[in-house]
């Protein structure tokens, strides 16, 4: 914590999807047997997972927090497919054809692909319910954020959370 308006961190993240989950455990297109990603279907809950680590910066503002955080996928197998899927061209059949049809697969091999994939972002707004500016030591928010890949939306987010501040140790 800087001069009590700016806070800096690191951590890890741990997120599962839901919709890599049901792609995969559904034996959808591309987890069938002889495709390409046949291997994630050995256990869909941990390639439906995506682990990382980040740095963030907040800047507080009385009531208000506003969070910038920056990460590095570290694993997140499943997006391979979801790439595949929608950087393809054409319209996205629900059963994509072995021979591709007229729709063409996007391309996990280049190098957007592999930057996009380890890169993760995350904007966001918190409420707090003791101003900061109080320097509380307990203290609950409430926030909305946005989670992207190399600053392509990924999903959103509410969050409900808790704050304790330890004093530090002389």
């Amino acid at each position: 914590m800087y001069n009590s308006f700016l806070k800096l961190g690191i951590g890890l993240y741990f997120r599962f999807y839901e919709t890599y989950y049901d792609y995969i455990s559904n034996n959808e297109s591309l987890v069938q047997e002889g495709r390409e990603f046949l291997d994630l279907k050995s256990n869909a809950f941990t390639n439906a997972l995506n682990i990382g680590i980040f740095i963030n910066g907040e800047l507080l503002l009385n009531h208000f927090g506003i969070e910038l955080q920056g990460g590095i996928n570290l694993y997140k197998p499943a997006y391979k497919v979801d790439w595949r899927i929608n950087k393809g061209w054409g319209d996205v059949p629900r059963v994509i054809p072995e021979d591709g049809g007229n729709f063409r697969l996007g391309n996990i091999n280049e190098t957007y692909y592999k930057i996009k994939r380890t890169i993760s972002a995350r904007l966001g707004m918190k409420y707090f319910m003791t101003s900061t500016a109080k320097k509380p030591e307990n203290n609950f928010y409430i926030g909305a954020f946005i989670n992207s890949n190399l600053g392509q939306a990924d999903f959103s987010e509410v969050a409900i959370g808790y704050v304790k501040t330890f004093k530090p140790i002389k």
